[in-house]
């Protein structure tokens, strides 16, 4: 039995040897085949390592505090806007694109899914999806763009300077409209504070400006260009209805006089608290408390009586604000009791407070144009995609391909063995 195997194995290696130009022929043609298979295969599908880098992410919240939820990148709204960014509408649903789309998310803990993961692998695969063209990785860049701008959208950081734009003075009077286009201003100054707390350095780049520019050109309105109009409307007694505008500010001055009398009340009490209060006591509330060279010492711990000082002093600043206010606007309404009405000095008047208004309307729009530019920047960071690239030679899968034709060599082999190892048997029994 022995000798037949052994007979049957040479004969194999004899037929494999005397086929070998064949068998080589056909191996190229497979390797070729095989490499483009592999090619083609590979090509549908593509990964992306998508990384959350905002404060919330490791809390599990979005940007505005509100919770996150990764399964968002295969909502019907993100598809969407997917499928008509690669020109498929019409040729793919929502639902089908996310059929391809698998999420995994990355933990830190091996399986710790209490873990909360900043981090998310998204494998696409086109074949699951339907969609050929375009490739898988180019569709995958497709799909990340959409939610990216999804995110922003939904729960990135907004410009609230926007609503600047719609401000309305709708005051025909000009000193009352210059008084609401204070108001604005402020709020527009406020704002402009804000981001610069946030960043001094941002420039835009379209326009070169910043939000210290900005805050430079609201400064001369308030310094100078709103004063001076101020001034001219008071000096000058304008008034579109003379008796409507004294009652206005009279009546204002009525409302002042009110909040003025209540803050002087708080103010009298705290100051009667604190009279009444055991000196001996404030004098004795020590705690013992450590120093930058960690050496201790004792330190007056706050009490009633600072909240009472404090809350005394602020009583006091305010009600003489509006004290001020309120003389000023006596001012106002003795002027125009005593100046005349004129239709000149009113139309100059209109004149001034439009120019102003456009003024700030230029303001507006460049606080606007950089904002927007410096949200863009600001949340620039807040997804980042690492894709997984495969050169052409791993897509080729080489060694898949020399492993798939290794087994036909093995298998054709196996059948010049077996034939031969028959013929041997029967030849033997003849």
């Amino acid at each position: 039995m022995n000798a037949k195997l052994i007979e049957s194995l040479k004969e194999a290696l004899h037929k494999v040897w005397h086929n070998k130009y064949r068998l080589l022929a056909v191996c190229i043609v497979m390797a070729v085949i095989l490499s483009v298979f592999h090619f083609i295969l590979n090509g549908s599908t593509a990964s992306v390592q998508l990384a959350l880098n905002y404060s919330e992410a490791s809390k599990g919240l979005n940007p505005n505090s509100t919770l996150f939820n990764i399964n968002e990148f295969v909502s019907d709204e993100v598809m969407t806007a997917a499928i008509n960014s690669a020109g498929l509408d019409g040729k793919i649903k929502p639902d089908e694109l996310a059929k391809g789309i698998s999420i995994y998310p990355s933990y830190a803990n091996g399986d710790d899914e209490l873990y909360i993961s900043t981090t998310y692998r998204i494998v696409y695969n086109s074949r699951k999806s339907g969609v050929s063209r375009p490739d898988a990785m180019n569709m995958l860049k497709i799909i990340c763009s959409a939610y990216t701008e999804y995110f922003l959208n939904n729960y990135g950081d907004s410009s609230a300077a926007l609503s600047f734009q719609q401000a309305d003075f709708s005051m025909s009077e000009p000193y009352l409209k210059l008084v609401e286009f204070q108001i604005h201003l402020d709020r527009v100054e406020r704002y402009v504070e804000q981001r610069i707390s946030e960043s001094t350095s941002f420039i835009d780049k379209d326009t070169g400006y910043s939000f210290l520019s900005v805050k430079k050109m609201i400064n001369q309105m308030n310094n100078y260009d709103i004063p001076a109009v101020f001034a001219y409307v008071k000096e000058n007694s304008v008034a579109a209805n003379s008796t409507s505008l004294i009652s206005t500010l009279e009546f204002k001055n009525i409302v002042q006089k009110i909040d003025y009398d209540k803050l002087m009340a708080f103010y009298g009490s705290d100051n009667m608290g604190i009279k009444l209060y055991d000196t001996e006591m404030s004098g004795i509330v020590l705690i013992p408390t450590v120093d930058e060279k960690n050496e201790y010492y004792m330190s007056r711990t706050r009490t009633a009586l600072d909240d009472m000082a404090q809350s005394s002093d602020k009583s006091l600043q305010d009600a003489t604000d509006i004290r001020d206010e309120i003389e000023a606007t006596k001012y106002v309404i003795k002027q125009i009791k005593e100046g005349n009405e004129s239709a000149v000095n009113l139309k100059e008047a209109n004149r001034l407070v439009d120019e102003l208004e456009k003024t700030l309307d230029g303001i507006v729009d460049k606080l606007c144009h950089i904002d927007t530019a410096y949200i863009k920047y600001k949340t620039q960071n807040y997804i980042t995609y690492n894709y997984d690239v495969t050169s052409t030679l791993s897509r080729l899968d080489v060694t898949k391909t020399a492993a798939e034709i290794f087994v036909f060599l093995s298998v054709c082999f196996g059948v010049f063995f077996i034939r031969a190892l028959v013929k041997k048997t029967e030849e033997g029994r003849k």
